[in-house]
């Protein structure tokens, strides 16, 4: 190669040579490192259903193609799903499937060879069932969804049917949610993200459908009163001035002397001084499984209450009953639900409180600040097995109280209304 060149010269060219290298070598550089595309910058799931979904993301400039990624959340490991040059693909799985990650990453093909960008999307985690319905309420209904590795927050979105697109309901950092307003038996299709802390959707539920419904409200407990003369009143919501005649029947929250709401047989409802009424007993229905198991969920979560335990309580005096709930704030479901005696005359306080005494087979909920005496779940005395009986203790069957000693340990709320 260096014939004819004396030992001198060829030093001096091997001396060129290298620097003539070193000089070029930034530039040959530069031009692999370019030869790699840019980051597909966003990847969201579409249309998720029991056993699909398509996976849809963004355009990278001069890229020739994508490569899909299914990520194992638990080991790390990427298997490659498809080479495309699609910016969209269709997912299958069974309803068995647990749920994966995905990721896409744009290349270049030169030849036989991919060139794969460096940073691929962020992951999108899909799989089947990841929202519930978990109760539903008057002309309302409860969402519950998994918790995703990762978001710090939820964005809830329901279709729009005129644009046929997701439109943003909410964004959440629970797992559970109460969509109110719903028409009742029309259907809604709701869907739910998670988001990471860096703002990137992270995953896609499937997509719920649920019917709005028409229940009867939650009643808490109520006087039966009789007007002691003519009474000029006007209903609360429309103004419309209303007369009320000596012996006509309302119902009332509380039984005292001063101003008060009261509901008449046609449910308005009116402003009435209590001196001008004379009150009966509490009013009790006859059946204490009033209420349903999704009116009842739907009042608690609905409600917002919480328990120190995975238990919560609540008396419905006006149904004579104790329900009986299992889960967390948000997400309680009944488990049981048993006839039980109230106090008479209101006797039984109204409020939120905590089991806090276990004493000679009687399970404490309420207890004086002199610590005199207190209001307790205890086995029947008589025969009475629902209604306003008691001087303010709740009366159960030996059953169901052995069920609550078991499960609602100290701490557990107690909500009576």
């Amino acid at each position: 190669m260096f014939r004819g060149f004396s030992s001198f010269s060829k030093k001096i060219f091997g001396v060129f040579f290298a620097v003539l290298v070193l000089t070029l070598a930034p530039a040959v550089f530069a031009s692999a490192a370019s030869a790699a595309p840019g980051k597909v910058k966003e990847l969201q799931a579409d249309e998720i259903k029991t056993t699909s979904a398509t996976l849809i993301w963004s355009k990278v400039s001069g890229a020739d193609g994508y490569i899909l990624y299914r990520i194992n959340s638990e080991t790390g490991k990427r298997k490659l799903i498809t080479r495309t040059t699609a910016l969209s693909y269709s997912l299958k799985y069974s309803r068995s499937s647990k749920a994966y990650g995905y990721q896409v990453f744009a290349y270049k093909q030169k030849g036989s060879s991919y060139i794969e960008a460096k940073k691929g999307s962020p992951v999108v985690e899909v799989g089947p069932q990841t929202l519930r319905q978990l109760c539903y309420g008057n002309k309302s209904v409860f969402l519950e969804w998994d918790k995703v590795n990762g978001a710090t927050a939820y964005i809830l979105y329901k279709y729009n049917e005129k644009k046929d697109v997701y439109t943003k309901v909410k964004k959440l950092t629970s797992t559970s949610y109460q969509v109110t307003g719903l028409s009742v038996g029309k259907q809604y299709k709701f869907a739910v993200c998670g988001v990471d802390k860096s703002g990137e959707r992270t995953s896609f539920s499937n997509v719920l459908t649920v019917t709005g419904k028409r229940v009867r409200a939650i009643s808490g407990r109520r006087w039966i009163a009789y007007a002691k003369t003519n009474i000029k009143v006007q209903d609360i919501e429309t103004g419309e001035k209303i007369k009320i005649l000596k012996g006509d029947t309302v119902y009332t929250a509380v039984a005292a002397s001063g101003q008060m709401k009261a509901t008449l047989p046609d449910g308005r409802t009116a402003m009435i001084k209590g001196s001008n009424l004379k009150f009966d007993n509490l009013v009790v229905t006859k059946s204490y499984k009033y209420y349903s198991k999704n009116q009842a969920e739907a009042y608690v979560n609905g409600g917002g209450y919480s328990s120190e335990t995975n238990w919560l309580l609540w008396i419905s005096q006006y149904s004579s009953s104790l329900h009986f709930f299992q889960g967390s704030q948000g997400h309680w479901k009944e488990k049981r639900v048993a006839p039980c005696v109230i106090g008479f005359q209101g006797h039984t306080k109204p409020g939120i409180f905590h089991i806090c005494k276990y004493m000679d087979g009687e399970v404490y909920f309420y207890w004086n600040g002199n610590m005199e005496w207190g209001q307790a779940f205890h086995w029947r005395t008589d025969s009475n097995v629902t209604g306003a009986h008691s001087s303010g203790c709740i009366r159960l069957g030996n059953d169901d109280l052995n069920f609550l000693r078991a499960n609602c340990t100290m701490g557990t709320t107690v909500i009576s209304f």
